[in-house]
């Protein structure tokens, strides 16, 4: 409860200190008082009204919020239509035919002057909408009394040449006739497009409403509440979330078993010689194993896989006069990449290629003096059968080497690196950001595969300080392949 109140507290003062660093703003709002619909149409007002007037009264608020009026205010005040349109609120009435309009600046007189040409603009856009037809209308007629005025010019030449002729005479009076009449309706439309009011019964000169921002107060109390949301968000997603291997003791519990090493060590200071000690003890205790053929490195997660700890365990194990081999099983090939193998034959080829074959004959020199053959994860991304492919592997590699170690898959797909005729053992790799609930779910999954847990190593950083690989010709291979070629067969 301390903390929320103290969350809700540090919300309202940076809330407040941001309300000072606001400029003063005032409003003004003014109101549109319009014309009843019927009657602006011209109808008997006596006539069933056939125009929604709530729905007339919305389309003229959209008429004043419009940028036919912005523009013009705009050019008025010498600023863009976006500026205009952000300190204008236009709110149209449900109980009668008033559109209120509210305009925001830097003084009161500014936001009453905002209002006005707001208003004055839009009148200005409603009469000249309105009075288009008459101007239409009068033009056309001014095109038909200048054809008239031709055409009563022509009898009249036409007179004077046969001043006794009474069908000109009969003409003539007809086309006098023709052009007193649109005289007048030129005249009746040009005054009643003059009585137009734009739709605009009164415009209300607008009142000042005082400062509307900064409002401290108000700032305040909605900082305070965002605050305390905030924590309340925070504390939730905390408590909900699941649980992280935030330190090796976690881990240890979760998965059973116990801490082989910590990479990097306490106290690394990016010198490969503490780590190459850490991956000697983890060595040893792979070795205390003694029925133990094949090394599982099992990260929990694809994301916790670490392709140097499977080849630094093997130059270790090599380093003891073993001579350990390592297989990529994982999907990712991140160790084939790192090994330089993404690109040749590996385990995906095993029994087709001769990919075994290939990897023995060269040896990746993963420390200075320790060779280690490498098995990468092959060019095919989909084997057809991969238990049997890896079983096959397996037993080629260990006609020639003494140990296998394999950079497993995760989780359910570890089923894929078993092997049936051998005994495997499991490493598990972990880190800081590992879930529990995966921790424990992997080691279930070991506890069906029937595969020991040796321990696990926790990786609480980047593993730097990793030599540069390099390709040697294993000579020991070939000859040992040699001799097994000219031996005789029974």
């Amino acid at each position: 409860m301390l903390l929320l109140f103290a969350a809700g507290l540090a919300g309202a003062i940076v809330a407040l200190a941001l309300s000072q660093l606001q400029a003063t703003r005032y409003s003004a709002t003014g109101r549109l008082f319009l014309v009843d619909p019927n009657r602006d149409f011209g109808l008997d007002p006596d006539r069933a009204p056939w125009t929604d007037p709530l729905r007339y009264t919305r389309m003229r608020a959209q008429l004043v919020d419009s940028g036919a009026v912005y523009e013009r205010v705009a050019d008025t005040l010498g600023t863009t239509t976006e500026d205009v349109a952000d300190r204008v609120k236009v709110l149209p009435s449900r109980e009668a035919d008033v559109v209120e309009i509210t305009g925001v600046a830097a003084t009161e007189d500014d936001a009453k002057g905002l209002v006005l040409l707001v208003q004055r603009h839009y009148e200005a856009v409603t009469m000249s909408a309105q009075q288009a037809p008459y101007r239409r209308a009068v033009e056309q007629i001014g095109r038909d009394r200048a054809a008239v005025l031709r055409q009563l010019r022509r009898v009249n030449a036409a007179i004077a040449a046969s001043p006794n002729s009474t069908e000109l005479i009969a003409e003539r009076a007809v086309l006098r006739n023709d052009y007193r009449f649109l005289r007048a309706r030129e005249a009746t439309l040009a005054s009643n497009a003059g009585l137009l009011g734009g739709g605009v019964l009164l415009a209300e000169p607008p009142v000042s409403e005082g400062a509307v921002s900064p409002r401290p107060m108000r700032n305040a109390v909605i900082g305070g509440l965002l605050g305390s949301i905030l924590l309340l968000a925070l504390l939730w997603r905390r408590a909900g979330r699941e649980p992280l291997a935030a330190s090796a003791e976690l881990v240890e519990a979760a998965i059973g078993g116990p801490l082989l090493a910590e990479l990097p060590p306490p106290g690394h200071r990016q010198d490969t010689a503490s780590l190459d000690d850490a991956f000697d003890q983890v060595g040893y205790a792979v070795l205390a194993e003694r029925e133990a053929r094949v090394v599982l490195a099992v990260p929990v997660r694809e994301a916790d896989r670490r392709p140097s700890i499977a080849l630094r365990l093997a130059a270790s194990l090599a380093a003891t006069g073993r001579r350990p081999a390592v297989v990529d099983a994982s999907d990712s090939r991140a160790l084939s990449e790192r090994a330089g193998r993404r690109d040749e034959p590996g385990l995906s080829e095993v029994g087709a290629d001769g990919a075994v074959a290939v990897a023995l004959a060269r040896d990746l020199e993963v420390a200075p003096g320790r060779l280690v053959p490498v098995l990468g994860a092959g060019q095919l991304r989909r084997a057809p059968d991969r238990m049997a492919i890896y079983e096959r592997a397996i037993s080629q590699l260990l006609r020639e080497v003494d140990l296998v170690v394999v950079d497993a898959p995760p989780g359910r797909s570890l089923a894929t690196a078993v092997s049936t005729e051998v005994r495997s053992i499991a490493i598990v790799v972990a880190t800081p950001d590992t879930p529990l609930g995966a921790l424990v779910d992997l080691r279930r999954e070991l506890g069906v595969l029937r595969i020991p847990l040796l321990g696990f190593v926790y990786v609480r950083g980047r593993l730097s300080g990793d030599p540069r690989l390099r390709v040697v010709p294993n000579a020991s291979s070939r000859a040992s392949r040699a001799r097994r070629r000219r031996r005789p067969t029974a």
